[in-house]
């Protein structure tokens, strides 16, 4: 295909994707002076909005309706007080957030916090929140929600051994044999609300640093608090992960073993679900297959 048509596409799709932006805006009563696409990822595309007013936004426009949950899930936090950033207007296909570049009482997250006690702390205290009163919504009966333990199943772990040509390696009959008893666990398992995505892209701390949230809530969902609290301190810094911990309190020590046991299995599947597999898919596999994992699946028959 020659690169100049190549590029008249891309173009005639960038346009396409303005015009329903535009459309989504003109939905919440916004003229924007101006409308820059930041990022498209997985039909999900992040517009910059300079508005008439000199206001500064973010417009998040899901083309994939699948990831037009996060629109509910902002509605959700607010209804049982988690804190979230500023919404300004939202549509059924789009949200319009604060630009926090241009905010006077909050920041985007930067590397430097991952190594920060400070923001540890008042992180932990945002998890602990989420964990607290997402309880009543985990068990709502009339709400849906997506679940990482839910790729712990056969078809998923059939598609990761086809992806690593593994179908009979001593690991999987492993796992096998203690499949009954990881189910039996997660069944046992309190279930809340899990944000499931941590990193600080997705960080907004006040400007004070006294503050501290997640936003990005496409794959908020069913889990137990011990998933969460590994996600973040896998990235923090040991010493802003022990400021974390203290300032969370008690973990369920069952469920951190169960999870230690669940994370690289669940992470390969989600992974082998991808056209590409992602660099962590291997980082994944190469922990299956160490002995300390054999050490943590054998562990469970204590629990």
């Amino acid at each position: 295909m020659p690169e100049r048509f190549v590029l008249e596409s891309l173009a005639m799709t960038t346009d396409n994707f303005h015009e329903k932006a535009r459309i989504e805006l003109k939905h919440m009563g916004i003229s924007p002076q101006s409308l820059e696409l930041m990022r498209a990822k997985e039909g999900i595309f992040l517009f910059a909005v300079h508005g008439k007013s000199d206001g500064h936004y973010i417009l998040k426009y899901f083309e994939n309706v699948v990831f037009r949950r996060e629109i509910l899930h902002y509605d959700q936090l607010k209804a049982i007080g988690v804190p979230t950033i500023p919404l300004i207007a939202k549509t059924d296909k789009a949200l319009l957030m604060e630009d926090l570049n241009f905010s006077h009482a909050w920041r985007l997250g930067v590397k430097e916090d991952m190594d920060s006690p400070t923001i540890a702390r008042v992180l932990a205290d945002w998890y602990q929140q989420l964990h607290t009163k997402g309880k009543s919504l985990a068990t709502d009966p009339n709400l849906s929600w997506y679940s990482e333990l839910n790729e712990f199943n056969p078809e998923g772990i059939a598609l990761v051994k086809a992806r690593t040509n593994s179908e009979n390696a001593q690991i999987w009959k492993q796992i096998d044999e203690k499949t009954e008893r990881i189910t039996e666990l997660i069944k046992r398992s309190t279930k809340t609300l899990c944000f499931n995505d941590f990193y600080y892209v997705n960080l907004a701390v006040s400007r004070d640093e006294k503050r501290a949230l997640m936003f990005d809530y496409n794959f908020l969902g069913l889990g137990f608090p011990a998933m969460d609290i590994s996600n973040v301190c896998a990235s923090l810094s040991p010493r802003a992960g022990e400021a974390f911990r203290e300032a969370y309190g008690a973990i369920d020590p069952a469920e951190e073993a169960l999870f230690a046991v669940l994370a690289p299995i669940t992470s390969l599947v989600i992974g082998a679900k991808r056209e590409n597999l992602p660099g962590w898919f291997m980082e994944a596999w190469e922990e299956l297959n160490q002995p300390a994992f054999l050490n943590k699946l054998e562990g469970l028959n204590a629990l």
